[in-house]
């Protein structure tokens, strides 16, 4: 039987939560610095979430957390037509210059995209993805190795196989975890009560162990870790390419399958880095074999959270094709 109160650390508990809201309006509302952009709608949600479960076996456990949200419309109104873009934020760590930089940067894609055109020749050239397509990509190589999906047989690596190939760029190194600083996906314990630690499930582009819940854990006679919720993935040693290569600021969704030995999608906004300067680009995709993508793969040495992910902001991929 386990007994006891948890809080998940945040920063939010020293503010009142009014305070706290009218304080992430203002960091939100400075961040609009350009020149015929504006925030068509923003909406400040702060929770504070009390958590308890009991059962009959004597575990009682209560659990407080904090998260925010900001859902913002930004958008650029240029001579002929407006463009809008949706943007929801979810953190649970407050610092106003983060908050800043991530509006900004959404105010610059917003413009970006009133101007981006489909490129006038095929690209042929490095790929840099962004935070959202790496937390994707280590995200299905970790549900790959969740005892759910053991047990279901549906997983591709077993414990000791080897994720990456060849290892000619950056090995992947991935750590599940119950806890990671400004994730709104933290945790103290999981939906049954288990404490959550932490365990290396993918070292040296090696996968060394499996994870998850109470549930699949009896099924597979393996110990427990519980549902960890954060990825924690190891940064690299990448440099952006110099001359001319093709950033992915949007996807309608990265696609990664082991099966097809397949990795793409469809951008939706890129930039297009040139000796000459920087052009927004749309209405292309974007594909290659995902094992040789894993194989040259390299990651930033830059991190931040994103979701439930710690790890890498991008990604440096110099074999995937551009259509």
């Amino acid at each position: 039987a386990e007994e006891g109160s948890f809080e998940v650390p945040s920063n939010f508990r020293d503010y009142d939560a009014s305070e706290l809201a009218a304080l992430i309006s203002k960091s939100v509302f400075e961040a609009n610095t350009i020149e015929n952009a504006a925030l068509n709608s923003v909406e400040v949600f702060v929770n504070r979430h009390t958590e308890r479960i009991i059962n009959s076996r004597g575990l009682d456990k209560t659990q407080v957390r904090y998260d925010a949200m900001v859902e913002a419309i930004p958008t650029y109104n240029g001579e002929t037509q407006s463009v809008e873009l949706y943007e929801q934020y979810n953190f649970s760590a407050m610092d106003a210059d983060v908050l800043r930089r991530e509006i900004f940067e959404k105010m610059e894609q917003v413009k970006a995209r009133y101007i981006a055109k489909a490129p006038v020749h095929p690209l042929n050239c490095p790929v840099v993805l962004n935070i959202q397509e790496v937390s994707e990509l280590m995200r299905q190589i970790a549900w790959d190795l969740n005892y759910a999906s053991v047990y279901s047989h549906s997983n591709l690596f077993k414990k000791g196989e080897s994720v990456q190939k060849e290892i000619l760029g950056d090995p992947i190194g991935i750590t599940m975890a119950g806890q990671v600083t400004g994730s709104v996906r933290s945790r103290c314990f999981d939906e049954d009560g288990l404490s959550l630690n932490s365990i290396r499930i993918v070292e040296n582009g090696k996968a060394v162990n499996y994870f998850g819940s109470n549930r699949y854990g009896q099924y597979l006679g393996e110990t427990p870790t519980g549902s960890l919720p954060c990825l924690c993935a190891d940064a690299g040693t990448a440099v952006m390419p110099e001359g001319d290569w093709l950033e992915v600021i949007s996807m309608s969704g990265l696609q990664v399958d082991f099966y097809n030995d397949y990795i793409g999608g469809e951008v939706r906004l890129a930039y297009h880095h040139t000796p000459e300067g920087m052009i927004p680009v749309t209405g292309i995709s974007v594909s290659g074999s995902l094992t040789d993508v894993l194989s040259h793969i390299r990651f930033s040495p830059e991190t931040a959270v994103f979701g439930g992910y710690q790890g890498p902001e991008k990604a440096v991929i110099n074999n995937m094709k551009i259509y």
